[in-house]
């Protein structure tokens, strides 16, 4: 994946990224919205061991390229890349304070990550917090966005707000859950 980022990066559209775990692939069993929605991302990276498994039985001509790798794992890889390169990434949800904690926590002046709590309620937004959350990422123009509600609200947010994404600049969007 880390060789795909990069040109993601320079291409001229939005790449989705879900990192489905195996709770979420129970729960999109039962909930064909939430099915479809997984399956609209543009990359599907398996948080689980469980789905490793499941993908190397299941292709074992592929066996050796499937590896498990963790939101958290591609997540901290990121940040040390972003903060390499100076490339604008902005990091959405979380518990509030986690995300510009996160954001800051190798260099507490950084101009390259920012972060923002989002919304009280997911499932739910206000018109004035989703104003402010979009607000923020447009005045921030961040080429890598993470966004970390927690299954299905971070895919459908993505989804829903994917369009704008692209407008406003956002190369890659990577949902993440707990990550942060």
């Amino acid at each position: 994946i880390r060789e795909e980022w990069h040109r993601w990066l320079h291409q001229n559209e939005l790449t989705t990224i879900f990192t489905p775990n195996p709770e979420q692939v129970v729960l999109a069993h039962g909930d064909a919205l939430f099915c479809k929605q997984l399956l609209e991302a543009k990359v599907l990276i398996p948080d689980g061991a469980g789905l490793v498994i499941a993908a190397r039985v299941l292709s074992p001509e592929k066996k050796s390229q499937i590896a498990r790798i963790t939101g958290t794992d591609l997540l901290d890889w990121w940040l040390g890349q972003a903060e390499e390169e100076a490339t604008k990434t902005f990091l959405l949800g979380g518990q509030k304070g986690v995300a510009n904690r996160l954001a800051h926590q190798n260099d507490p002046t950084s101009f390259w990550c920012k972060g923002m709590h989002g919304y009280e309620d997911v499932a739910a937004p206000t018109p004035e917090e989703e104003r402010a959350v979009l607000e923020a990422l447009k005045a921030w123009s961040p080429k890598v966005l993470w966004v970390a509600f927690g299954a299905p609200h971070q895919e459908r947010w993505v989804l829903e707000h994917q369009e704008a994404l692209q407008k406003m600049g956002v190369k890659i969007v990577v949902v993440c859950g707990g990550a942060f």
